[in-house]
Parts: structure tokens; C-alpha cells; sequence
């Protein structure tokens, strides 16, 4: 283990601060107790005034990988215990969602829980504080906060904003996190209208955001999406897309459309909370099922790579959102 880990570091400092989502660094006992961290975000009703119309409302769940449950998750004076490596943000004012995944394994060299998490907290306050709402801005500002503490560590990450004005979605993508864009939500099938895509230098390693690292927020694929009202925008870290189709999220979610439509209070922040923590407890299950076929093990295949047991198993971070009206809330 110590091997590894240094072998880690030195690959780290010496190749553009490039880390890999090493599973096999992490522990391969898989417990059967979890610690699921879960919330829902209704905006604030002050934002509502500023014309706009629509908004996202939002869920949001993280679950934490079984064999970091006893981690140290304090570091320069931020927890970090909720997600693990992952970490989210929701804006105030219900327009700009966010989510993080810190690469590698902590030490006291390489602190990927505290990139991420700064990372996104930076993120919601340049939302919230300074009102901006372009996602490139926010990551480029998110980033620089970063450089300018000298965080070590590197990260994932996905913005995604809502312009009700022109009736869009625009995100940023950097790594193998990303998001869903998905319509007709309580129908027979619910239908995919966009979807990021993940951006790997190699099988197990992201691009992602590090200080005097080689990927920087401008390296970020950019997206803009016609979206309506009703629209669920889903994000997720690779702890969801490594272990889930999209066919079985996409199934999963008309299942659950259709359930929703029978009851009074269908598609309010706590059922889209419900849904991501239904969504983090099957992409887990199926990391624990070395026979379960997933993304992770057909890439994996591709590349003649031999998964160890538990080493599909990580960090599972879900916001989804729901176009809305803001006199809903």
C-alpha cells in the first residue's frame, strides 16, 4: 500500500500533477454499512424577483465509499467527511449546480478531498456573493482560488447553469464526472436530449484541474442545450457512471416519473433527494458485484485491465434538478 502511494505521488509531481482514479489504492474490504449524506435545495424566496421565471430545483445525495467511513476528513480547517473526494454545490438562487471529484488517494502531499471540496465551495460563492451564473467564470474563478491557496490535490469537475431567459442550459465539463439533460419525465419513456461527455488522458485517468497541472479550466468541453419547463438536468461523479448505463439511470427515472405522477406532491425538491439516493445505493450495489457488468468493467476490458475486487467501488455524488417555476416554490 505504502509502495503504491508513493509510487502515486512521485507520478503525480513528476507528469503534469496527472493522478489516476486508483481504485486499487483503496481499500478492497467492502462493508455492508454506508454513510449517506442527502439534502434538497428549495432557492431562496428573495431570488425569485429578478424576473425570471424558472429555475432549478434540486436533490441532492453522497454517498461515501464503505472503506473511507474512518478517515481523517479535516484539513486546513475544512471537513470535508460529506462525499469523501466528492463534493457539490447548489447555488442560492436556484441557477448554477455543480459537482466535484477529487483524483487520487489523500496524504498529507496530496489532499484531493480538500481540492474538491474548496473547489466547489469557492464555486456556490462566486454564485451566490458575486452573482455570476456563466459556468466557464465560475470554474475559471473556482480554479483560481485554488492556485492561489496552493491546495494540493487535483479534481473533476461539472458546472451546469440555467439562462431562463433564452431557455438554455449551459454547462462546463472537465474528467469523468458530467450530466443528463432528460425530458418527459412521468411519461411511458423518458427521453436523453443531452448528455457530457467524459475527457480521459487513459483508462482511470480524468483530465482534471490541478495547481501547475497540465489541465486547466480552459481544457473544459463547454455545452449548451435547449431545455424547457419540466426538464430534469441529473449530475454525477464517475461513482455513478462507472457503475450505471445510461440505459439503467434513464429506465430507473421513468420508473420513478411514473410513480411520482400518482401522488399530490410529485417532483418537489425531497422526491428528486429520494431519486438520488435510490440512484447512489444501485451504482454502489453494482461496484460491489464483481459479476455485475458495468461501464467500468467494459472499459476496463477494452484496455486489458484486470479490476480487483472492490476497485470499481467509489464515491457516489448526485444533484438532480428540475426546470420548474419559480412561483412553485
Amino acid at each position: 500500500m505504502a509502495f503504491m502511494l508513493r509510487n502515486t505521488l512521485r507520478r503525480i509531481l513528476t507528469n503534469g500533477n496527472i493522478a489516476r482514479h486508483h481504485g486499487s489504492v483503496r481499500s478492497t474490504t467492502i462493508r455492508t454499512h454506508t454513510t449517506m449524506t442527502s439534502r434538497n435545495f428549495a432557492p431562496a424566496a428573495d431570488e425569485f424577483d429578478r424576473g425570471n421565471s424558472t429555475l432549478l430545483s434540486s436533490g441532492v445525495a453522497a454517498l461515501m465509499h464503505p472503506g473511507k467511513l474512518h478517515r481523517n476528513t479535516v484539513s486546513q480547517g475544512v471537513d470535508w467527511s460529506e462525499g469523501g473526494e466528492d463534493a457539490l454545490f447548489v447555488s442560492r438562487n436556484g441557477r448554477v449546480v455543480g459537482v466535484a471529484d477529487g483524483v487520487g488517494t489523500s496524504t498529507e502531499l496530496l489532499q484531493s478531498g480538500l481540492f474538491s471540496h474548496l473547489l466547489m465551495e469557492e464555486g456556490k460563492r462566486v454564485a451566490d456573493e458575486e452573482g455570476v451564473v456563466d459556468p466557464q467564470v465560475i470554474l475559471q474563478k473556482a480554479y483560481d482560488y485554488i492556485c492561489k491557496r496552493r491546495v494540493a490535490g487535483s479534481s473533476t469537475a461539472c458546472v451546469v447553469s440555467l439562462d431562463p431567459s433564452k431557455s438554455v442550459l449551459r454547462a462546463v465539463n472537465l474528467g469523468d464526472s458530467g450530466f443528463m439533460v432528460i425530458r418527459g419525465i412521468g411519461s411511458a419513456k423518458v427521453q436523453l436530449t443531452g448528455r457530457s461527455e467524459p475527457m480521459c488522458h487513459y483508462f482511470n485517468c480524468p483530465f482534471q484541474l490541478a495547481i501547475e497541472g497540465q489541465d486547466t479550466p480552459a481544457a473544459a468541453r463547454s455545452y449548451e442545450i435547449p431545455t424547457g419547463m419540466g426538464d430534469m438536468i441529473l449530475l454525477g461523479t464517475d461513482g455513478l457512471f462507472n457503475n450505471m448505463f445510461d440505459e439503467e439511470i434513464l429506465d430507473h427515472i421513468t420508473q420513478w416519473g411514473c410513480q411520482q405522477v400518482q401522488h399530490p406532491h410529485s417532483f418537489r425538491p425531497e422526491a428528486f433527494k429520494a431519486l438520488a439516493e435510490d440512484l447512489a445505493k444501485i451504482s454502489q450495489r453494482n461496484a460491489a458485484d464483481s459479476r455485475k457488468d458495468t461501464p467500468h468493467h467494459r472499459d476496463a476490458d477494452r484496455e486489458n485491465y484486470i479490476l480487483r475486487p472492490g476497485e470499481s467501488m467509489d464515491d457516489v455524488t448526485i444533484i438532480i434538478s428540475r426546470v420548474c417555476p419559480a412561483t412553485t416554490h
